[in-house]
């Protein structure tokens, strides 16, 4: 998801801004705030984006309060 899809879930469907965080900002080595999409990319680039994601989403899991 990018930030504009974030934007359209704020005004088309009411979901409070507050609940939308984009899993860039999880980025435990950076901040990366936008991920980009493999495809059609050489395959170290596919290596790195997968490692980019696998990251934030074990920064996710270690910030959030919702799976306690």
């Amino acid at each position: 998801m990018e930030q504009d899809h974030a934007d359209r879930l704020t005004s088309e469907y009411g979901i409070s801004a507050n609940r939308i965080t984009l899993l860039g900002t999880f980025d435990r080595n950076g901040g990366v705030m936008r991920l980009l999409i493999p495809l059609a990319r050489a395959v170290w680039f596919y290596d790195r984006s997968y490692q980019l994601i696998r990251d934030c989403i074990i920064g996710y899991l270690d910030a959030t309060d919702e799976l306690k």
